[in-house]
């Protein structure tokens, strides 16, 4: 039973990973790329999905935070922030994307309905397919799911946001680490530009 159960799984994102758009996740990396901080925000498994991204992108050598951490600075003009919302509609995220646009920072979305709060409050949008119960009334999910609740959104934010690391990783290593792609070189560079710091060193 836990094998079929897995298949059913693997199945529906072999599926509908094709759905994510290639263009939309590449405008997203150059974002990153252009910041000067990156904050990661989410509610919920949204958010754990998010606080992993973050792990990544702070490995890599970028400045970036997860919004609610007491180490988190203010965001700025010139600084980019990820909302990770499924509905879209989520009222914190909504709070944190109006404060990000009153001091011009960047707001970037991943989420199941562009066309809701966040996504049009949003410079940069991927949609990520996903099935949801709280989509509004009339309203149809990008995918549907044999998986409980907002699993499969879970799950392609997870992918979408490795994909996102994958692009993320060229840009900074072919501009500040000459194609280094983390070979030992990087390493080093990281370990130095980390020290002293209470990261999670893998």
């Amino acid at each position: 039973m836990e094998a079929v159960n897995l298949k059913i799984i693997t199945d529906e994102l072999s599926k509908f990973s094709g759905m994510v758009k290639e263009e939309e996740i590449q405008g997203l990396a150059d974002e990153i790329r252009k910041a000067n901080k990156i904050f990661l925000a989410g509610a919920g498994r949204s958010g754990l999905a998010a606080r992993g991204f973050t792990n990544r992108l702070l490995h890599m050598g970028f400045d970036v935070h997860f919004v609610g951490e007491i180490s988190c600075p203010p965001i700025k003009e010139g600084d980019l922030i990820v909302l990770g919302s499924g509905s879209g509609t989520t009222q914190s995220l909504i709070v944190m994307g109006e404060k990000a646009k009153k001091v011009g920072a960047r707001i970037a979305t991943v989420t199941m309905f562009p066309t809701h709060t966040v996504g049009q409050m949003a410079d940069v949008i991927v949609t990520v397919p996903g099935s949801t119960p709280k989509k509004a009334e009339g309203e149809k999910n990008l995918a549907e799911s044999n998986q409980p609740m907002g699993n499969l959104f879970e799950q392609m934010s997870w992918l979408t946001y490795v994909r996102k690391q994958e692009i993320s990783r060229w840009f900074f290593c072919t501009s500040s680490m000459r194609k280094c792609r983390m070979t030992q070189k990087w390493m080093r560079f990281r370990r130095n530009r980390n020290a002293g710091s209470c990261i999670d060193k893998d």
